[in-house]
This record gives structure tokens, C-alpha cells and sequence, in this order.
């Protein structure tokens, strides 16, 4: 997940205690962002099926600053499945669960390589799954 936030980034590192982060998390990392003019830092961030990562950083929301977002979120499931059929049919029906607040396009863009080579071992060629170009992909 990255969160872009208004918080100027000394501020940032000032503000979160790392040492109680980053255990929560598989990766925690923030940096200053010269890009952007709404976000001064983003933080990057992979959440760690055994640890509640969210809700320790939600105890600190107050040091995101007054204008924060999720900026790009990627959903990655694993599920035990006894066939090729049902991974396929699952993420499909999974897929079709998933919301997005203002979502302009309504639409989905699918992303398949029909000639790609081999996936890496437990990976299967299924397709990739985007909003708006993008801003919430699923694998």
C-alpha cells in the first residue's frame, strides 16, 4: 500500500515511533516525495498476515497530517484450491466483490498475457485486474 500524506517528512519520522511499526508491518519505509504539491511524504507499506499493521499505524493517524490517502493499494489472496478451474472461477467471483468509492469509469481494465512464459512456481497465468489505469490492481 502507498499512503501519500501532507506531513512534511521530518515531521513524519518525528512523529512515528519505527520501532513500534516496523515489526507490525513485512515492509514499513516512508520518504519524502517531491512530485507531488498535495503530498509531502508517502509511506510504504506491505501488511503481514500475522500482525494487525493497520490498526497500530491508525494509532498514529494523527501524525498523517490533515490530508492523507491510500494512494495505490495492491490485494494479493492466497486460497486453497483443488483445481486450476476453481483458482480461476474464484478470483473471478472474488473480483466481482470488490467496491470502489468514486469510481469514474465503472469499468475494469484486464491485463493477460495469453503468451506469457511460465509463472514462477505457485503462480498461475491468470489475468490482472486494474482500476482506472491502475489505482487498485489485484493479483
Amino acid at each position: 500500500m502507498l499512503i501519500g500524506t501532507d506531513t512534511k517528512f521530518d515531521d513524519l519520522a518525528a512523529a512515528l515511533p519505527l520501532p513500534e511499526l516496523s515489526p507490525a508491518f513485512h515492509q514499513f519505509q516512508f520518504y519524502q516525495h517531491m512530485e507531488n504539491p498535495y503530498y509531502w511524504s508517502e509511506i510504504n507499506l506491505t501488511c503481514s498476515p500475522d500482525h494487525d499493521g493497520l490498526s497500530v499505524l491508525q494509532l498514529y493517524e494523527s501524525a498523517l497530517g490533515s490530508r492523507y490517502a491510500a494512494k495505490e493499494v495492491e490485494v494479493a489472496l492466497d486460497i486453497a484450491c483443488e483445481s486450476f478451474e476453481q483458482v480461476a472461477s474464484t478470483l473471478l467471483r472474488l473480483v466481482g466483490l470488490v467496491f470502489k468509492h468514486h469510481h469514474r469509469r465503472r469499468h475494469m481494465r484486464v491485463a493477460y498475457e495469453k503468451d506469457q512464459e511460465s509463472p514462477p512456481p505457485g503462480c498461475l497465468p491468470l489475468p490482472t485486474f486494474y482500476f482506472e489505469m491502475g489505482n487498485l490492481v489485484f493479483a
